[in-house]
């Protein structure tokens, strides 16, 4: 296994990331995504942004620390379609425990355009994107 892959064994068992996998019809792993709790600095934000933080200007989010898709399905929409189950996890996650944001840290740069596509907003200087919890349960709510 990668360095990369023990880590992420590591933080699920202990408890500090959930992985999930998206599964087809006939029960081959076609996709997965990892969330955990993180806090999220929102220094020179918006003053709308900021609002969903504390006097500190930090907001507790819900981080996507990993998103991939089987390489055999990549460019057919599988992705988009594992970015709206992230949506429909974290509205549910939301109601059993209180954050402020969906968080995405863009891989790189010529992917920070693919999250703005679903409503992700970046944050100034990073390639942190986040978007509020109210805009999940709307975009939830209306599939």
């Amino acid at each position: 296994m990668s360095q990369s892959t023990d880590r992420g064994l590591d933080e699920q068992n202990a408890g500090r990331v959930r992985t999930h996998l998206c599964v087809s019809d006939n029960g081959d792993i076609v996709a997965f995504f990892a969330l955990k709790h993180i806090i999220v600095s929102l220094e020179g934000t918006s003053s709308r942004l900021r609002q969903s933080g504390d006097a500190n200007g930090q907001a507790t989010g819900l981080l996507l620390a990993q998103m991939g898709v089987r390489s055999n399905l990549q460019g057919n929409g599988v992705g988009k379609q594992v970015v709206q189950q992230v949506f429909d996890v974290a509205a549910t996650v939301h109601a059993q425990a209180s954050f402020q944001l969906l968080v995405v840290d863009a891989e790189s740069e010529r992917l920070v355009p693919y999250y703005e596509q679903f409503g992700f907003r970046r944050l100034p200087n990073d390639r942190r994107l986040v978007m509020k919890m109210s805009a999940v349960h709307k975009l939830v709510s209306t599939c």
